[in-house]
């Protein structure tokens, strides 16, 4: 219950404003506990502000807006930031003269401001004045509704849009490790879903400890319900609840205006046997793909193996070549094959080599003989299958079988090759 009454002050303005005076806007709002104070009792329309003893808060007009034209609307927004007390009478203060203008006794109401242990609440107080000429009186054009928001719808507002982001981030459910992973209990009729985080329907999901189920008719699956739920002075928290049933379940919404998002878990098989249905979504992939080693968990094991081959015509006129490796391979082998090893060899081995290459003489080490320059043969050392006494090449003289002599032949000489003779 609360009562409300415009001053005489404010009233005896009103007709000093008929008379053509200036007019006075109220720019304060002033909270007061008053002990005692009796809700059914009429206001003092006559009474100034209560005792400075009694005054808990205050703090400037944030916003005026008219109703209409004879109604006007001022407004507090009083933050996490403000507290703490407890006040039961509000006034309407024009600063500067301290004139009352309008005075409201309501029920005791608290504001928190945040503290490390616990959140603080934000309070939103209006006073709205209607008289004669109201809003031309105090000169005021902005319409009320164009600030004066539901802040509720707002909220709300802010966390549908932070879920959606979450759902268009990690998909329809994804769970983190092992969490919500059932399993067999100790009785026949007994899983246990293990504790752990997950994201269902972009709600952030938190089951804290391992939750038992007892499912006795089955098939069935196994669900997570969540919902996100608060008060508008409390902190909202995403809820979880493990259903089973035998029949599909899908999202709703609760008598308390709620949205329910349900996600499978896992399907429980007549005989006992758990199959995992948990999403991996968006979430999983993010965790795992940078530590990827394998081809199941980078997703390949699910690619079909296939091969496909054509001739050389089939390529068309003007497109790219590429070799494979094993290609490349094969090229760099046959072109080491094409030149002979270490070992010894023959002159057909020699001639099967030139015979098989198809290009130029320094791919065979053409210019060296046994992978040696001529310089080494030149050596008596370096020469094979010599006769055992012979240990150097021969002199001029010790060759047999040359010509006694070396008759001179017809030749000529150009004048060049003559030089002067002096005789004395």
């Amino acid at each position: 219950m609360s009562q409300t009454a415009i001053t005489l002050a404010f009233e005896q303005h009103l007709a000093e404003l008929q008379l053509g005076g200036q007019p006075v806007v109220p720019d304060e709002f002033v909270l007061a506990y008053i002990p005692g104070l009796d809700l059914l009792a009429p206001i003092d329309r006559a009474a100034g502000l209560p005792p400075a003893g009694q005054i808990v808060h205050r703090q400037p007009v944030d916003q005026r807006g008219k109703v209409n034209a004879n109604g006007v609307a001022y407004s507090i927004i009083m933050d996490t930031q403000v507290g703490d007390f407890t006040f039961n009478a509000m006034y309407l203060v024009h600063k500067a003269s301290g004139m009352v203008a309008m005075v409201v006794h309501k029920a005791d109401e608290d504001k928190f401001k945040n503290l490390t242990n616990r959140p603080g609440n934000s309070l939103v107080k209006s006073m709205l004045m209607e008289y004669q000429g109201a809003a031309e009186a105090t000169n005021t054009q902005v319409d009320a509704g164009t600030w004066q928001i539901d802040f509720t719808a707002r909220l709300l507002g802010l966390d549908e849009d932070i879920r959606l982001q979450a759902l268009d981030h990690y998909g329809d459910a994804a769970f983190i490790d092992g969490g919500f992973a059932v399993s067999p209990g100790q009785g026949v009729n007994e899983f246990l879903v293990a504790p752990g985080l997950g994201y269902i329907a972009g709600l952030r999901t938190l089951l804290a400890s391992q939750q038992s189920v007892v499912v006795s008719q089955r098939p069935a699956t196994l669900y997570a319900d969540v919902y996100h739920a608060g008060t508008l002075l409390s902190d909202w928290h995403t809820q979880v609840e493990i259903r089973a049933s035998s029949t599909p379940l899908t999202d709703y919404t609760d008598g308390a205006g709620y949205p329910h998002y349900v996600v499978p878990l896992a399907s429980l098989a007549a005989n006992g046997a758990v199959t995992d249905l948990r999403g991996r979504g968006g979430l999983w992939w993010h965790e795992h793909r940078p530590l990827a080693h394998t081809k199941e968990q980078v997703g390949l094991d699910k690619l079909e193996n296939w091969s496909w081959s054509h001739s050389y015509t089939d390529a068309t006129g003007g497109a790219t070549k590429y070799a494979s490796g094993k290609a490349v391979a094969d090229a760099y082998n046959a072109l080491n094959s094409s030149k002979l090893n270490a070992s010894s060899y023959t002159a057909a081995d020699v001639l099967a080599k030139v015979k098989s290459v198809d290009g130029t003489g320094s791919g065979l080490d053409a210019d060296l003989l046994d992978g040696q320059h001529g310089s080494y043969y030149r050596a008596w050392g370096n020469l094979t299958g010599v006769p055992a006494t012979a240990s150097r090449w021969p002199d001029f003289a010790e060759v047999t079988g040359k010509p006694a002599t070396y008759p001179p032949s017809n030749h000529t000489h150009d004048d060049r090759y003559y030089t002067k003779a002096h005789r004395g």
